[in-house]
């Protein structure tokens, strides 16, 4: 069974062409819908609303088998999986090198999970690899391997702005509109503060390669809440999206809520002093 698949199968790792970079990546079923954790650092509103378990292709039960086929390869054989892995990125090498391009593979497309523990970028020097992650101790970046910090609920006080201050990159998910299929997608903030500071924010939507080469150092990537208006609630209810004047908070009424809730994209539990409660400030 291969494992990687080329980046043209990914939707937001699709836009990431014609940069001098072939894109690779490893799906795996997110969190542990599989039966085995492969997120054992997500939160409550990082599963509420993760766009590669609920929207788009990833709801379809081919993509979701797929994915409980490799994950479960994982945890039952390990050192089969990490050969048939071996032997897929140094497929990717070549390829690319045909092609004169860098191979660059995200690794953890569903997942979070260490791969550097397994020595798998140290195996594949001439491959640039990127991920996010909501690991907050024993990750490194490595010469190779480059990470991106996925701000959530349960951050530290004051993690976010001193991985910033050392040059790291910090995701953040806005509220921001998103809706491509009616022709609006609203600009990001352009800065944000964190743990008292002001950080440059770039668009982390217009591309998914998370090398500092494209983004830079020391950025705020930020990223839009995707899987509806429902979900983005959700998110912003449990604190991992955060809230944008005029983002898609500032739209829901009680009578989206009621909606929401008869056809199960809510939790019954959930009635209008929520609303009141994401509204309030910022």
């Amino acid at each position: 069974m291969k494992l990687l698949s080329p980046g043209q199968s990914n939707a937001k790792m699709r836009k990431s062409g014609g940069r001098g970079a072939l894109l690779f990546g490893l799906s795996l079923r997110p969190a542990d819908g599989s039966g085995h954790n492969v997120c054992v650092f997500s939160t409550a509103g990082c599963r509420e609303t993760c766009v590669l378990q609920f929207a788009g292709r990833s709801n379809s039960p081919g993509v979701r088998e797929a994915r409980d086929r490799k994950t479960k390869w994982f945890f039952s054989d390990r050192k089969a999986f990490l050969s048939q892995l071996d032997a897929d990125l140094s497929s990717a090498e070549r390829i690319a090198k045909r092609k004169g391009l860098t191979p660059v593979v995200r690794l953890n497309v569903a997942s979070d999970l260490a791969w550097e523990i397994y020595g798998v970028t140290d195996r594949h020097p001439r491959v640039e690899f990127y991920d996010y992650t909501k690991w907050t101790k024993g990750r490194l970046p490595k010469d190779n391997y480059s990470l991106t910090y996925s701000l959530n609920e349960d951050t530290p006080a004051g993690y976010a702005g001193r991985l910033l201050d050392d040059g790291q990159n910090v995701a953040v998910v806005f509220d921001t509109i998103y809706n491509p299929a009616h022709g609006r997608v609203d600009p990001l903030p352009t800065v944000y503060r964190l743990d008292g500071r002001r950080y440059r924010v770039i668009d982390g939507d217009i591309h998914d390669i998370r090398l500092p080469e494209f983004d830079g150092s020391g950025v705020i990537v930020g990223l839009r809440a995707k899987g509806g208006r429902a979900k983005a609630f959700l998110g912003v209810r449990e604190g991992f999206i955060r809230r944008v004047i005029g983002g898609v908070c500032d739209g829901v009424t009680e009578t989206d809520l009621r909606k929401w809730r008869r056809s199960g994209k809510i939790d019954d539990s959930i009635l209008p002093p929520d609303l009141r409660w994401v509204r309030r400030g910022f």
